[in-house]
């Protein structure tokens, strides 16, 4: 939400979607930092599912093995592992990660650029 008053811009305090709209609405950079773009916006969520990925690993493997060699019957007999994957791959995908990045590339962006 941005709340416009007089020549001064509020964003709410728990994320930076708000400067990202505003930022590509008016299509320049904002005062505030750099333009935010699409770009951006994939890399975060590439560094998000890469660093869950790493985190999950040896999950992710236990599932992969036990789906080797097999077609329909990987739906029942890998239910347990695939259970598990998700689980951990869920625990490194959450919003507060996905705002952690956001805002660690935000700020790094907005340095390159000064």
């Amino acid at each position: 939400m941005v709340i416009r008053t007089g020549a001064v811009l509020l964003y709410c305090p728990d994320c930076l979607r708000c400067l990202v709209a505003m930022a590509s609405s008016e299509g320049e950079s904002s005062s505030n930092g750099p333009k935010w773009t699409k770009f951006d916006e994939q890399r975060v969520e590439d560094e998000l599912k890469a660093h869950a990925r790493q985190a999950c690993d040896m999950v992710i493997r236990t599932f992969v093995e036990c789906s080797k060699d097999r077609t329909f019957s990987v739906v029942w007999a890998c239910r347990d592992q695939l259970n598990r994957m998700n689980t951990c791959l869920k625990q490194y995908t959450t919003e507060e990660n996905r705002e952690a990045i956001r805002e660690r590339l935000y700020r790094e962006k907005a340095a390159a650029q000064s």
